[in-house]
């Protein structure tokens, strides 16, 4: 099936800095995770010969906002950051505005959680001797997105979450959207394949092949085995060019030290999925 791929605009570093970055924040450490991963190249490319590529163009800004909650003390107590994705859709204003909100609304939800984090920051540190506060970490929290597959058949992004609340590590959740390209609905698994079952069935068994030839065996949990069913989730997969992308959440079968990992189903093998979603 051809599918005209659509170009993806990252247009700066965003149009708005709402605020920079808090001079105590604990920033959130990267994790790579152990399977490949589609290049930021292949998500920027686009198609040179589509001479409609003005009028069907999919770019994709983002508005970087973020706050610093200190105490009355002026002591920082929770740092947070949002990338809010802005995207344009220029064969189709309903498509783009159901996607902006979803975005949108999201955006109102994690305030909600922020104000909420606050105060238990608040909280912890007014609990805490003197000595104890001396050495007062922040809390933290983010969510970071980005494009994947891009087209007139699917929008795909990814988004990363962090959050600490005092702890050694900050804790950190993979989660994805995928959108419905004509009408701007939110895909769940169900929408995509022809039974849902059977794809379910036949994804955990890819999976599971896939652990068993790992380079390093040893990263995974033991009796991880019975919990690769908790892996597929309505928000933990992903279309890109090489096929779909399912994720394994911190926890599930690996631990925190390991981070997430990726397992890509080539199109040619997913025979429960519809044939419109394929490359």
């Amino acid at each position: 099936m051809l599918i005209k791929k659509f170009a993806i605009g990252l247009l700066g570093i965003g149009i708005v800095v709402i605020s920079s970055a808090c001079m105590t924040s604990k920033a959130a450490p990267s994790k790579e995770t152990l399977s490949e991963i589609v290049t930021q190249s292949q998500l920027l490319a686009a198609d040179e010969e589509d001479s409609e590529q003005a009028q069907e163009v999919i770019s994709i800004d983002f508005e970087h906002l973020g706050k610093c909650y200190h105490n009355d003390a002026g002591i920082l107590m929770l740092e947070t950051k949002f990338n809010l994705p802005q995207i344009r859709v220029g064969y189709s204003n309903e498509v783009m505005t159901s996607i902006n909100n979803y975005y949108k609304e999201y955006l109102k939800q994690f305030n909600i959680q922020a104000d909420e984090y606050y105060k238990a920051a608040i909280e912890d540190y007014n609990s805490r001797t003197e000595e104890q506060k001396s050495y007062w970490g922040n809390y933290y929290l983010a969510n970071e997105y980005e494009p994947k597959r891009m087209d007139e058949i699917v929008a795909s992004m990814f988004v990363r979450i962090d959050v600490n609340t005092g702890g050694a590590h900050p804790n950190s959740y993979y989660a994805t959207q995928n959108f419905d390209a004509k009408t701007g609905k939110l895909l769940t698994f169900k929408d995509i394949v022809n039974d849902a079952a059977v794809a379910r069935t036949f994804l955990e068994d890819y999976i599971l092949q896939q652990t068993k030839t790992m380079e390093h065996p040893e990263y995974l949990l033991e009796g991880y085995e019975d919990s690769i069913k908790d892996i597929l989730q309505d928000d933990t997969w992903y279309f890109s060019d090489r096929g779909v992308i399912i994720i394994a959440n911190e926890y599930i079968i690996t631990p925190h030290a390991v981070g997430r990992l990726e397992f890509a189903i080539p199109y040619s093998e997913f025979k429960e999925l519809k044939p419109e979603y394929k490359l």
